[in-house]
C-alpha cells in the first residue's frame, strides 16, 4: 500500500560453503551396504550435505547425525561395529575435521557447538569398539591434533594482528573444543603456543585500536573500528576460557618458562590498558576486567593486593593504571570491571583477606569491604547507565560472595563476613534496590532483582533472629509504602519465598481488599495480578482447608472483585487470577459459585455484576476441565442467553472464551455450544471498540484451530473405522462390531457435518456483512474474521498427519470468486486505509490465479488501476497503486518490461510539472504515479536468480528512478520551501488531504480549467507536498531492498555509491530545506531507514554516509545564515534518522552529537544578535527534544537527562525570547520523561508523584544543581525579582513525595531543599506562595512534620499578612500530605490529636482580630479539614481506627465549639463593606471567608453537638443567605444531613425551601439547579417522604414552565430527572389528573431535549428522567399515544451516538418495559422493543410511520 513503507527484504543467510570431495565421500559410503543405524547417521549426513538446506535445517540434521552416531556404539556384532569404524574414519572423519576448522562456518555457537559434538562422539564411539575390532581408538583424536597444530600454525605464521574474520574463527574453534574433554586433551598439548598466539594477538590489536584512536575524531574511529572491538572482546573471552580450563598450566614461580611468564605479564598490562582506557567500548573494559582477575589469581595476594588498593608497587612490575583508579568518577567503570573480575574469579578465603589501604600500612580491612565501600560510592554518585548496571551486578556478585562465605567459609571466613553485613548494610542495599526499582532502563531492574535475591538468601544464611529482623523491616517498609508504586508488588513476590502469606495478612488484614482496589488503576492492574497470583500460590500450597469459613480471607476480596463497578478489575480477575487461583485450590470454583448463588449475597459488592462473575467463574473451570459444558449449557442455559447480548464487552469475551477455549486442543463440540457461537459473533463482530474486537479476533483463533482439529481428529477416526469395514466386507465377513461401527460413523459424519456448516456459516457471514456503505467497524471485523479463516486452513494441525483434510468431501475453504469479488469491491471503493490494507494482504495469500477472474478481467483491472493512479484525488491515486500492485503481483511475468512502461508514464507527468505545476495538479499530478512505482518495486524481489542475471538493465531502471524522483523534488521543491506560498498552508498530510478533497468537491467538472487564486495554490501546494512524500518512498524502496555495492568502485551491482550518496544527500536537502511538518516527516521516515540500512551494511564506506550527513545537519545548525522556522523545520528529524538507528554503532553516532549539541546550547547569545534568524541554540534545543522525545532510544538519552535539566535552567535566563521558549518546550518534555505522564489531572495525586529518593538515585547529580539554582532564584525573589528558573523547579518538587525509606542525613535528601523553600512562602505573589506550599510537603520526613508544623505556627504573626498566609499554605499542604492514606504512621497520627490541637487552640487571634479575609479563611479552612470533619483519621488501619477516634473525640471538642461558635455569628452578621477600590479582590476574599464560615457552621452540627431540632433552622438561614456561595454549600451538604434522619417531619421545612428554590427566577442559576438535582437524588429512594413536604402540582407546573424555553439546556439537565419523578410520584399516589395533565407535555419535551443537536448533558437528562419515570409502575396508566411517543424516544436515544447513551436507555427499556432479566445492547434492545411496540402499542398511521422509520432507518440487527 502507499500509505505504508514497503518492507524491507531479508538477505538469505548462507550456512557454509559445501565442497564437492564431501558429497564424493558422502556417495562412495551410501554406496556400500549398511545396517540401519548407519543408514541413519548417512540419512543425517545427507541432510547436512544438501546445498538447498537452510541454516536451521542443516542444524537439525547435525543434531540427528550425532544421536544416530552416539546409537552406533552399541553394536552388537563385530561386523557392526567394523562397519561403524569405517564409516568414522573415511566418511565422517575427513568431512568434519574440514568443517570444523572452515572459517566459512557460520558464528553461532550452536552450529559449531553442533559440529563438534559429532567429532567428540565419533571420538567417544571409535574408542568403546578398537577393542572389538583390534583398530586403534584415537584415530580421531589424532586427526583432530593434526588439523589443530596446522591450523595453530596458520595463526602463529599470520601477521598480526590477526583479521577480524580469522580473530573470531581462531574464538570459535578454541571455545568450540574447549567444551568437549577431546578438545581439551589436543589444547592442552599446545597450551603453551596457544597462550602466546593470543597474547600477541590481543596486544597487537589493543596497541593497534589505541593509534587509530588517537590519530583521528573519536566518532568515525569507532564507526570503523566497531568490528575490532567485537575482535578484541573475542579475543579476551577465549583467553578466559583457556586460562579457566587449565588452572594448573600456568605457574609464576622458578619453573615457570620465560616465554609464558612474558606472555602473563603481557596478557595483565592488557588487561590493565583496555580496562581503564575510554579507547575502547564498555563490554571490552568488562571483559578486560574478567581477566585481571583471572591472570592475578596466579600472582600471590601480598604482590598485588596492596599494588591495586593503597600501597607501592612491590614485586609486580606491570600494573600500569591510574593512581585514583578506584576513587574517580572517570574510572567507575572500570573499578567495577575489576570488581567484578576479582570477585568472578577469586576463592572466597582470598577475597576475605586483609589488604592495606594506605601506603603506611596503618589500615588493614577485608578486601570485600573495600569493594562494598567503592560499589556503593558509585552506586550513589553514578549517572551513567551502564555503570550502574554494572555497579548492581557487581553488588549482586558481592552479596553472592557474602553468602559462600557465610556457607562454606571457615569459622574465621563466616566471622569476618558477619562483620560485612549488620543492619545498616542490609537497609543500604535494600534501599538501592526499592528507590531504583522503577528505573525506566529494564536492566537495572534485572540487576536489581539479583541484588534482592542475593540479599534475602544472606538472610537465610545468618542467624534466624537476625534474618526474622531484616525481614520483619523490609516488610513492614513495603506494606507503607505507597500501593500505587510497581516495587511494592513486585519485591513483596519476592520476599513471598522468605515469609508466608499469613505474616502479611497479619499485619495487614485487608491487604487483598485494597490490592483489588488499586486495580482500578491498568497501568497497576498487570503488575498487581501477577502478585496476587503468587500470593495464593504460596498460600494455598501452606494451607488445606475447604470450607467457606476457612477461606474467607480470599473468598471476600475475590468475590468483591469479580463483582466490582470496576470493568479493569474484573477483567484481570476474570482473565489473568481466576485460574491461577482454582488451579492453586481445587475447591475454589465450587466455593465461588457457591457465595455467588447464595441469596444472602454476603461479599457481592455490586449485584449487577453476578452473572458476569458466574461466568468468569465457569469459564475458569473449563480452562481447568474441572466443569462439565454439557450440564452448564443446559442448566445454564438461560444465564448463557443473557450474556450472549448483554452490553457489557468484558462479559461477551468471558461468554466467547468459554465457548472458544479448552483445556484440551481436540476437545470436541456439543450441539449446543454452535447456536450460542453464532449468536455471540454476529453481536460482536461490529463492536465500535478496537479492544473488543481485536480480543475477538483472539479468541477466533483458538476457535478456528480448535475447530480444524477436532474436524481432522473426526475424519481421521472415520477414515480409520470405516477403512477397516471396507477391508472386512472384502472378504465377505462382517466384524462382530459391525452395528457399533457403523453407528460411531455416522454419529462422527453427523458431528462433521455441523463443524463443515459452522465453517460455511461463518464463511458467509464474513463475505456478505461487507457491504457498500457498512461501517469500518463491520468491514474490519469482517476482514479480520476472513483472515483467521484463512489462517486456520493453513494450519498444521499434526506433524505426523495420516489423513489430509483436504480430503474432506464439501471442505469449506474462504478461497472462492465470491469472496475475490468482495475483496476487489473494497479495494475500489472502501475508504479507510486499514480496511483496503487487509482486503490487498487477503488477496496475495489466494492462489496467483484468483478465482473468478479471466484474462480480460485482469486486463481491465489493470486499466482501471492506471486510470485511479492518474487521478487528482489521493484517495483513487492510492486504490489505483494497489491495484497495480495486486496485479503485477499475482499476474506479471516480465517484471522488467513492466516497470519500463510504469518508468515512461511517470517521466511524462513529472515532465508536465517541471513546466508546467498549475497543469500537473490538475490533469497530470505525479504523487499517484509515483506511489504505483513503489508499490510495484515493492513487489521486486532483488535477491532472485532472474533479477541477479540481469542486472545491467535493473541498474538502468534504478538510474531512471533516481533521476525521476530529482527531477520531480526539483520541481516542487521551491513551493515547499516557500515561506508562505498563496493560500492556507496545512499543517499534515491529512489536512493537505481533506482540504484537496473539499477542493475537488467544490470545482467540480471544472477542475481542469483555471479558478480563483487561493485554490490554484491549495491544489499546487497539496500536490507539491504529496508528490516528495511519494518521490522519498520509491528511493527508500530501492535502497533498502537491493543489494548494496561491495566497493566504491562496484559496477556491478543494481545501486551504485554514487547513487547512495545523491540519494541520501537529495534526502539531506529535503530535510534541511523544507519549512511544513507534513512533508518533512515523510521525508524522515525514508531517510531514517536508509540511514539503518547503511549503518547495519557491515561495510565502512558506507556507514561512514550517515555519520557524514550527521555532521552536515550539526554544521547547518551553527549556519546563522538559515531561518526554517517552525521547531527548527525538519533539522531535529534529520538528525534523529541518524542517531536513533538500530545498530550496534548507535551509543557512539548519539554521544557524539549529544555533546556537540549540548556545547552549542551552552554557548552564551551574543549581545546585538538578530531574532529574526533562527540562533544555534535554538536549534540545539529543538534537536535535543525530539531527540528526548524519540521512543526508541529513551534509555540510552537518559544519562543526558542530568545535561538537559541544567541546559533548560540556563535557557529560562536567557535574553532571547526563542530560546526560552526552546528551554521551555525541553523542560516540558524533560518532566514527562523523568516523572512520567500524568494519570490523573490533579498532579499531587501518588500515581502522578515519585518519591525524592527515587527520583535523585536515577538523577545524583540534579540534586547539587537545583538546590544550587533554587539557592539562587530564591535570592533573586528577596531581592523583588523573581528568577526564571524558580518555577520550573518547584513545579520538579511539586511532583516528589516523601519515601518511607527517607533519612535526613543521605547524601540526596530532598530535606536539604527544605529551608530554601520555606523562604519563598513570604513573598508577595499568590501563586508562588501556593505552589512553594505544594512544594514544601514532600521536603519533610513524616517524623519531623508535627514539630515542623508547631514550629510554622509558632512564628505566625499579624505584622506581614504575605509571611502569615504562606506559613498557613505550609502547613495545610504538610497536614494534607502526610495525613493522606499510607503515609504517616500511628504515632504521628496521634502527635498531632495530641500536640497540634493546643498549638491552634492558640491562636484564636487569627480569626478573631484579623482584618485579612484571605488568611482568615485559610486558618478556618485548615480547622475545619483536620479538627472538624477530621476525615483523615479514616486513613488510618481498622485496628488503630477506634483508639484515634476515642482520641479526638476527647480533644477535639473544645477547638470544635469555639470555631462553631465564632462561624456561626459571623455568618448572621451583615456583610462587611467593601470600598470601591477594594471591590474586587476583597469581596472574593470576603465571599470564600463566609463560605468556609458556613461549612463550618454546616459540618459543626453534626460533630459538635448541635441538638437536632435547631438544625432546620440553621440550614434555613443559609438557604436564604445573599451570597450563593452560602447558598450552594448548604445544598451540597443537606445529603450529609439527611443520613442523620429517620423521620423527615421536623425537616419538612427545609424540603419545602428546596422546591422554592427550585422554581425561583431571582436567584443566580446555579442554586435552583443544585437544589432540582438534590431533589430527584433523594426522591428516587424517599419519594413519597419527598413530595409530602410540598404542593406537587404547583413545582410540576413550574417545572414545565422552565423547560418550555429551549434555550436553556443547563436547566433541562437538572429538571427534566425531578419532572419525572413528580410525574412518577403522581402515578403511584393516584393523581391520575395531574399525571394525565403534564404526561403529554412530558412526553414532548423528551422528545424535544433529545435531539442529536442537543448537548450530550442534556441528553444523558433525557435518559435519566425516563428511568425515573418508572414505567414499569406506570406503563398501564399511560394513554397509548404517550407511551408510543417515549418510546419512540428512547429507541431514538438507542441510536445516540454516544455509546453511553445508547446502553444505558437500552438498559431502562429492557428493564422497565421488556421485563428482562439482565440488560441487552442497544442494538438488541430496540429491535425488540420495536417488535413490542409494533404488536402491542402501535395503532395510528402515525405511530406506523415513526416505528417504520425508526426500525428502517437504522442500524439494529
Amino acid at each position: 500500500m502507499p500509505k505504508q513503507p514497503a518492507p524491507l527484504q531479508k538477505r538469505p543467510v548462507k550456512v557454509f560453503h559445501i565442497r564437492e570431495e564431501w558429497i564424493q565421500i558422502y556417495e562412495t559410503a551410501a554406496a556400500a551396504p549398511a545396517a540401519a543405524r548407519q543408514q541413519a547417521i548417512l540419512k543425517s549426513l545427507q541432510t547436512l550435505l544438501n546445498k538447498d538446506a537452510s541454516q536451521v535445517e542443516a542444524l537439525a540434521g547435525l543434531r540427528r547425525l550425532q544421536s544416530a552416531l552416539a546409537k552406533s556404539a552399541d553394536n552388537r556384532t563385530a561386523d557392526a561395529a567394523m562397519e561403524t569404524y569405517t564409516l568414522v574414519q573415511t566418511c565422517l572423519i575427513p568431512i568434519f575435521m574440514e568443517v570444523h576448522f572452515a572459517r566459512t562456518l557460520p558464528h553461532e555457537s550452536s552450529f559449531r557447538s553442533a559440529v563438534f559434538s559429532v567429532i567428540a562422539t565419533a571420538h567417544e564411539v571409535v574408542t568403546k569398539i578398537s577393542d572389538a575390532v583390534s583398530l586403534p581408538g584415537s584415530i580421531v583424536q589424532d586427526e583432530l591434533q593434526y588439523h589443530y597444530n596446522t591450523f595453530l600454525q596458520s595463526i602463529q605464521t599470520a601477521p598480526t594482528p590477526l583479521n577480524d574474520a580469522l580473530i573470531s574463527h581462531f574464538g570459535a574453534v578454541l571455545l568450540t573444543s574447549l567444551d568437549r574433554p577431546v578438545g581439551r586433551t589436543i589444547v592442552e598439548e599446545r597450551f603453551e603456543d596457544t597462550f602466546q598466539s593470543l597474547a600477541q594477538n590481543l596486544a597487537a590489536l589493543a596497541q593497534g585500536i589505541t593509534t587509530n584512536t588517537s590519530s583521528a575524531g573519536q566518532m568515525a574511529t569507532k564507526l570503523h573500528l566497531a568490528q575490532k572491538f567485537d575482535s578484541c572482546n573475542d579475543l579476551l573471552k577465549v583467553t578466559v576460557g583457556l586460562v579457566t580450563k587449565f588452572p594448573g598450566a600456568i605457574r609464576v614461580d622458578n619453573s615457570s618458562s620465560k616465554s609464558q611468564a612474558h606472555s602473563l605479564e603481557t596478557l595483565l598490562a592488557i588487561g590493565f590498558q583496555i580496562c581503564f582506557s575510554s579507547d575502547f567500548m564498555p563490554e571490552n573494559q568488562f571483559m578486560a576486567g574478567i581477566l585481571i582477575g583471572t591472570l592475578l589469581n596466579y600472582i600471590p595476594l601480598v604482590d598485588w593486593a596492596s599494588a591495586l588498593f593503597g600501597g607501592p608497587i612491590s614485586n609486580v612490575k606491570f600494573f600500569d593504571i591510574p593512581a585514583e583508579w578506584d576513587t574517580s568518577c572517570q574510572y567507575s567503570y572500570a573499578a567495577l570491571a575489576v570488581y567484578r573480575g576479582l570477585m568472578s574469579t577469586m576463592q572466597v578465603e582470598t577475597l576475605a583477606s586483609m589488604c592495606r589501604v594506605d601506603s603506611n600500612a596503618s589500615i588493614r580491612i577485608p578486601l570485600l569491604s573495600w569493594m562494598y565501600s567503592r560499589i556503593t560510592a558509585i552506586c550513589d554518585t553514578s549517572t551513567d547507565s551502564n555503570t550502574r548496571v554494572l555497579a548492581f551486578q557487581t553488588l549482586a556478585t558481592w552479596l553472592a560472595i557474602v553468602g559462600e562465605g557465610l556457607e562454606k567459609g571457615s569459622a574465621e571466613v563466616k566471622a569476618h563476613m558477619l562483620d560485612l553485613v549488620p543492619t545498616d548494610v542490609c537497609q543500604r542495599i535494600f534501599a538501592y534496590v526499592f528507590d531504583g526499582w522503577e528505573d525506566p532502563i529494564d536492566t537495572i531492574q534485572h540487576k536489581l532483582k539479583d541484588v534482592f535475591q542475593g540479599l534475602l538468601d544472606l538472610f537465610r544464611l545468618i542467624s534466624p533472629d537476625i534474618a526474622n529482623e531484616q525481614l520483619q523491616l523490609n516488610l513492614n517498609s513495603l506494606l507503607k509504602a505507597d500501593w500505587h508504586r510497581k516495587v511494592k508488588y513486585d519485591l513483596l513476590s519476592i520476599i513471598l519465598s522468605r515469609i508466608t502469606p499469613d505474616e502479611v495478612l497479619r499485619l495487614r488484614p485487608d491487604f487483598l481488599l485494597v490490592c483489588f482496589d488499586v486495580m482500578r488503576n491498568p497501568m497497576m492492574a498487570s503488575r498487581i495480578a501477577a502478585f496476587i497470583m503468587k500470593f495464593f500460590k504460596e498460600a494455598f500450597s501452606q494451607t488445606k482447608g475447604a470450607s467457606t469459613s476457612d477461606n474467607r480471607w480470599w473468598l471476600e476480596p475475590v468475590v468483591k472483585a469479580l463483582t466490582s463497578e470496576n470493568h479493569v478489575v474484573r477483567r484481570y480477575v476474570s482473565e489473568v487470577i481466576l485460574v491461577s487461583l482454582m488451579k492453586a485450590h481445587k475447591s475454589t470454583g465450587a466455593i465461588l459459585l457457591s457465595s455467588l448463588t447464595n441469596s444472602s449475597n454476603e461479599y457481592v459488592e455490586d449485584r449487577r455484576y453476578k452473572l458476569h462473575a458466574t461466568i468468569a467463574v465457569l469459564k475458569a473451570g473449563r480452562l481447568l476441565d474441572t466443569g462439565d459444558i454439557s450440564r452448564n449449557l443446559k442448566d445454564d442455559s438461560s444465564i448463557f442467553e443473557q450474556a450472549v447480548g448483554h452490553p457489557d464487552l468484558n462479559l461477551r469475551i468471558d461468554v466467547l472464551g468459554f465457548l472458544s477455549e479448552a483445556q484440551k486442543a481436540t476437545a470436541d463440540f456439543i450441539d449446543a455450544e454452535f447456536p450460542i457461537l453464532k449468536s455471540c459473533l454476529l453481536l460482536s463482530l461490529d463492536n465500535q471498540s478496537p479492544e473488543f474486537r481485536q480480543r475477538v479476533y483472539g479468541h477466533l483463533q483458538k476457535l478456528l484451530r480448535r475447530v480444524r482439529r477436532t474436524l481432522y481428529a473426526n475424519w481421521r477416526d472415520y477414515r480409520s473405522r470405516k477403512d477397516y469395514m471396507d477391508k472386512k466386507e472384502t472378504v465377505e465377513k462382517q466384524p462382530g462390531n459391525h452395528k457399533e461401527l457403523k453407528a460411531e460413523c455416522d454419529e462422527l459424519v453427523r458431528k462433521m457435518e455441523l463443524k463443515k456448516e459452522f465453517l460455511r456459516w461463518l464463511c458467509d457471514v464474513s463475505v456478505t456483512s461487507i457491504f457498500p456503505g457498512s461501517s469500518f467497524q463491520r468491514g474490519n471485523s469482517n476482514l479480520l474474521l476472513m483472515n483467521t479463516i484463512l489462517d486456520s486452513e493453513h494450519y498444521a494441525i499434526d506433524g505426523n498427519t495420516r489423513v489430509d483434510i483436504a480430503d474432506l468431501p464439501g471442505y469449506p475453504s474462504i478461497v472462492s470468486s465470491r469472496t475475490v469479488q468482495v475483496l476487489l469491491g473494497i479495494l475500489f471503493n472502501d475508504s479507510y486505509v486499514p480496511n483496503r490494507q487487509q482486503a490487498f494482504d487477503l488477496l496475495t495469500r489466494f492462489p496467483n490465479r484468483l478465482p473468478g477472474l479471466e484474462d480480460e478481467d485482469v486486463r481491465g483491472l489493470l486499466t482501471d488501476g492506471l486510470k485511479k493512479a492518474a487521478s487528482i484525488r489521493s484517495l483513487d491515486s492510492e486504490i489505483g497503486s494497489v491495484i497495480v500492485r495486486l496485479v503485477f503481483a499475482k499476474y506479471v511475468v516480465n517484471g522488467v518490461s513492466f516497470v519500463q512502461q510504469l518508468l515512461d508514464l511517470t517521466e511524462k507527468h513529472v515532465e508536465v510539472g517541471r513546466k508546467n505545476l498549475y497543469l500537473c495538479a490538475t490533469e497530470y499530478p505525479m504523487h499517484g504515479i509515483f506511489g504505483t512505482l513503489q508499490a510495484v518495486l515493492a513487489e521486486v524481489r532483488f535477491d532472485t536468480p532472474s533479477v541477479a542475471s540481469n542486472v545491467d538493465t535493473w541498474r538502468d531502471l534504478a538510474d531512471r528512478c533516481f533521476n525521476l524522483v530529482k527531477n520531480a523534488c526539483d520541481a516542487v521543491l521551491d513551493v515547499c520551501t516557500d515561506a508562505s506560498p498563496e493560500g492556507n498552508l496545512p499543517a499534515s498530510f491529512a489536512d493537505m488531504q481533506q482540504n484537496m478533497e473539499n477542493l475537488i468537491a467544490d470545482a467540480g467538472d471544472d477542475i481542469g480549467a483555471p479558478g480563483e487564486k487561493s485554490n490554484e495554490a491549495q491544489l499546487i501546494l497539496y500536490q507539491c507536498f504529496h508528490t516528495i512524500k511519494e518521490a522519498t518512498g520509491v528511493l527508500r524502496t530501492i535502497l533498502c531492498s537491493a543489494p548494496l555495492p561491495a566497493a566504491k568502485d562496484d559496477e556491478q551491482v543494481i545501486i551504485r555509491y554514487e547513487r547512495i550518496v545523491e540519494a541520501g544527500n537529495l534526502l539531506k536537502v529535503l530535510l534541511a530545506s523544507i519549512r511544513h511538518r507534513g512533508a518533512f516527516s515523510a521525508v524522515h521516515v525514508c531517510f531514517a531507514d536508509v540511514c539503518s540500512t547503511l549503518l547495519s551494511s557491515g561495510k565502512d564506506f558506507l556507514a561512514d554516509l550517515p555519520r557524514l550527513w550527521l555532521d552536515d545537519f550539526l554544521a547547518q545548525v551553527m549556519s546563522l545564515d538559515v531561518s526554517i522556522t517552525r521547531r527548527s523545520a525538519g533539522l531535529p528529524l534529520g538528525v534523529l534518522a541518524v542517531v536513533s538507528a538500530p545498530v550496534p554503532s548507535r551509543p557512539v553516532l548519539l554521544a557524539s552529537a549529544m555533546d556537540r549539541l549540548f556545547t552549542i546550547g551552552m554557548q552564551d547569545v551574543p549581545e546585538e544578535t538578530n531574532e529574526q534568524m533562527d540562533l544555534p541554540q535554538v536549534h540545539a534545543y529543538n534537536i535535543i527534544r525530539a531527540i528526548f522525545q524519540d521512543a526508541e532510544i529513551a534509555t540510552e538519552v537518559r544519562d543526558w537527562m542530568g545535561q538537559g535539566f541544567a541546559l533548560t535552567i540556563k535557557g529560562f535566563s536567557s535574553p532571547s525570547f526563542p530560546i526560552r521558549n526552546g528551554a521551555a518546550m525541553l523542560f516540558t518534555t524533560l518532566i514527562t520523561k523523568a516523572l512520567g505522564t500524568k494519570k490523573t489531572r490533579d498532579e499531587s495525586h501518588s500515581v502522578n508523584t515519585v518519591t525524592g529518593r527515587e527520583f535523585f538515585t536515577r538523577f545524583p547529580n540534579l540534586h547539587s544543581l537545583l538546590l544550587t539554582e533554587l539557592s539562587t532564584a530564591v535570592d533573586f525573589l528577596e531581592k523583588g525579582k523573581v528568577h526564571p528558573a524558580l518555577h520550573p523547579i518547584l513545579t520538579t518538587l511539586v511532583r516528589l513525595k516523601p519515601s518511607p525509606l527517607e533519612s535526613a542525613d543521605a547524601a540526596t535528601s530532598i530535606s536539604a531543599f527544605e529551608p530554601i523553600v520555606a523562604r519563598c512562602a513570604s513573598t508577595s505573589i499568590f501563586k508562588l506562595r501556593d505552589m512553594a506550599g505544594r512544594a514544601y510537603a514532600p521536603l519533610i520526613i513524616s517524623s519531623q512534620m508535627v514539630d515542623t508544623v508547631k514550629s510554622l505556627l509558632a512564628a505566625l504573626s499579624l505584622k506581614n499578612q504575605n509571611q502569615l498566609h504562606g506559613s498557613l499554605l505550609l502547613v495545610q499542604n504538610l497536614l494534607r500530605a502526610h495525613l493522606a492514606k499510607e503515609v504517616a504512621g500511628i504515632s504521628v497520627r496521634r502527635a498531632v490529636i495530641t500536640e497540634l490541637v493546643p498549638a491552634f487552640s492558640r491562636l484564636t487571634w487569627v480569626y478573631t482580630a484579623n482584618p485579612c479575609s484571605v488568611t482568615h479563611e485559610l486558618f478556618i479552612a485548615i480547622s475545619r479539614e483536620y479538627f472538624v470533619e477530621a476525615e483523615w483519621l479514616q486513613n488510618e488501619a481498622e485496628e488503630n481506627l477506634a483508639e484515634l477516634e476515642a482520641l479526638a473525640k476527647t480533644h477535639f471538642a473544645e477547638i470544635r465549639t469555639t470555631l462553631w461558635n465564632h462561624c456561626h455569628a459571623e455568618v448572621w452578621k451583615s456583610a462587611r463593606a467593601v470600598s470601591a477600590g477594594q471591590k474586587i479582590l476583597f469581596a472574593v476574599a470576603e465571599y470564600s471567608l463566609r463560605r468556609e464560615q458556613a461549612e463550618v457552621c454546616l459540618k459543626g452540627l453534626i460533630c459538635c453537638g448541635i441538638p437536632n431540632s435547631r438544625w432546620a433552622d440553621v440550614v434555613l438561614h443559609l438557604l436564604d443567605d445573599r451570597d450563593y456561595e452560602v447558598q450552594l454549600t448548604t445544598i451540597d451538604f443537606i445529603p450529609e444531613l439527611l443520613k442523620s434522619y429517620t423521620d423527615y417531619q421536623e425537616f419538612g421545612s427545609v424540603l419545602r425551601k428546596l422546591a422554592e428554590i427550585c422554581v425561583s427566577s431571582n436567584r443566580y442559576y446555579r442554586a435552583p439547579i443544585a437544589a432540582a438535582k438534590l431533589l430527584t437524588t433523594f426522591g428516587s429512594a424517599n419519594s413519597a417522604q419527598l413530595f409530602e413536604f410540598m404542593p406537587l402540582a404547583e413545582l410540576a407546573a413550574a417545572l414545565m414552565r422552565l423547560l418550555q424555553d429551549g434555550t436553556r439546556p443547563h436547566c433541562a439537565e437538572a429538571f427534566l430527572p425531578l419532572l419525572g419523578s413528580v410525574l412518577s410520584h403522581a402515578y403511584r399516589a393516584q393523581q391520575s389528573r395531574l399525571a394525565s395533565d403534564f404526561s403529554h407535555e412530558f412526553a414532548r419535551l423528551i422528545k424535544f431535549w433529545s435531539h442529536d443537536e442537543q448537548p450530550l448533558a442534556t441528553r444523558e437528562a433525557v435518559f435519566e428522567a425516563i428511568e425515573r419515570l418508572e414505567l414499569s409502575s406506570i406503563a398501564s396508566h399511560l394513554t397509548q399515544p404517550i407511551l408510543v411517543q417515549i418510546v419512540l424516544t428512547m429507541m431514538k436515544l438507542m441510536e445516540d451516538d454516544d455509546s453511553d447513551v445508547r446502553e444505558n436507555v437500552a438498559r431502562v427499556a429492557a428493564v422497565e418495559l421488556l421485563s428482562l432479566p439482565e440488560p441487552v445492547t442497544a442494538a438488541r434492545c430496540r429491535v425488540v422493543l420495536g417488535l413490542r411496540a409494533a404488536r402491542d402499542w402501535v395503532h395510528t398511521p402515525e405511530d406506523v410511520d415513526g416505528f417504520l422509520g425508526l426500525l428502517l432507518g437504522g442500524s439494529g440487527q
